[in-house]
């Protein structure tokens, strides 16, 4: 099953260098460890909220290893305290993207 995730946090700095790097650290981490190319977005109308985008993901440990690359990176100090980093994952109903 191919899905795509959907991840998305709120940061305290959304102007920090530090932030910027972390997220760009786990994005370069889940490449080099999977082939996945993800991308960042930040939220037009709030620029705490940042969201990640990876898809046509087919790994099974997928997940794991996006945890990994958070924990290594240290993205968690970056986000609002009390806040979590979540995520959804969806399946494609498009005929030709469905495996």
């Amino acid at each position: 099953m191919i899905c795509t995730y959907y991840v998305y946090y709120k940061v305290a700095e959304p102007d920090s260098t530090g932030v910027y790097a972390a997220a760009s650290a786990v994005i370069d981490a889940v490449r080099a460890e999977t082939g996945i190319e993800g991308r960042l977005l930040r939220r037009r109308d709030d620029a705490h909220t940042w969201m990640e985008v990876y898809e046509n993901v087919a790994r099974e440990n997928f997940e794991t290893e996006l945890a990994r690359a958070v924990e290594h990176a240290g993205l968690q100090r970056h986000l609002v305290p009390g806040t979590a980093r979540r995520f959804e994952a969806f399946v494609a109903l498009t005929p030709s993207l469905r495996r």
